[in-house]
């Protein structure tokens, strides 16, 4: 029998709570800690990221996806040409759908995000370039 003996990988540990825009699915990611997470679609425009493994204490959410974004941009009148913080961006969601599931999202997961993510700043254009600030 032949051993194989794998190298040495050091593993990063400089994860940042941190929002993109992910060009290929038209939305924007957030996540806020750096753990394995089961998705959980809420409705046609938002998917929850689940921590499989939560520490006691802890929330079981980490972070969630708002998908469309383009669509999304184009009915809230926001310019593409403009970028955008996280924060506004859903400010502008709850205050033009008062009723909707980003609004409830916020209620409840609002205040386990931390200032660096709500002042992510995200630009989105119609050719789908992406800025992060």
């Amino acid at each position: 029998m032949q051993t194989i003996v794998l190298p040495e990988v050091e593993i990063p540990n400089d994860f940042k709570p941190h929002a993109i825009f992910d060009v290929h699915l038209d939305c924007i990611r957030v996540l806020t800690c750096d753990t394995s997470v089961c998705e959980v679609r809420v409705d046609e425009s938002i998917t929850m990221f689940r921590d499989n493994n939560p520490l006691p204490g802890s929330s079981d959410y980490v972070g969630f996806a708002l998908k469309g974004v383009n669509h999304l941009m184009n009915e809230l009148g926001l310019s593409e040409d403009h970028a955008y913080t996280l924060a506004e961006i859903v400010d502008a969601i709850v205050e033009h759908r008062p009723a909707s599931t980003m609004a409830i999202v916020l209620s409840l997961y609002g205040d386990k995000l931390n200032e660096e993510v709500k002042q992510s700043s995200v630009h989105v254009t119609r050719q789908r370039k992406l800025e992060v600030a």
